[in-house]
């Protein structure tokens, strides 16, 4: 939690309005304000984002392992 405290006051400037909330396209929970100043077009949460990034990771491995040939010498 400290570290998003930290983004959030190191990325915020006086006289500018923090982003307006949005809601995760996937779990609809709000997406955290200090994500949406780093990345206002965001469309995840962190924790959805992150559960993406590690589907998409297994499928590219997957696709890698049947790419594997065996050749016998």
């Amino acid at each position: 939690m400290g570290n998003i405290v930290k983004l959030a006051f190191g990325r915020a400037k006086p006289g500018h309005a923090l982003p307006k909330p949005k809601q995760c396209s996937e779990c609809e929970e709000p997406i955290e304000t200090a994500r949406l100043q780093v990345n206002p077009s965001a469309r995840r949460c962190i924790e959805c984002e992150r559960a993406r990034e590690r589907r998409h990771s297994r499928e590219l491995q997957a696709l890698r392992d049947k790419d594997i040939a065996i050749i016998k010498g």
